[in-house]
């Protein structure tokens, strides 16, 4: 598989986030706005921005890059 498309399904499996988090997620990931995440998701900027935080809070990163690069598969 792609190593961009098996990271974001490992993260998209990660227990840690609820749907709704997996969904800003891809569309964040896709390069959406937090208007357009919102937009997309029917909820407003300021939940977008809660959801983001949220999802720093649980892995401990800071950017969408330290995120991603904390769901790369270990070479085996």
């Amino acid at each position: 598989k792609h190593f961009a498309r098996l990271t974001i399904e490992r993260m998209l499996n990660d227990r840690r986030f609820t749907q709704r988090e997996r969904e800003v997620i891809v569309l964040a990931f896709m390069g959406l706005t937090y208007a357009g995440i919102a937009e997309r998701l029917f909820i407003t900027e300021h939940t977008v921005k809660k959801r983001l935080e949220s999802i720093r809070r649980k892995t401990g990163t800071g950017s969408f890059f330290e995120l991603f690069m904390q769901h790369v598969p270990k070479e085996e």
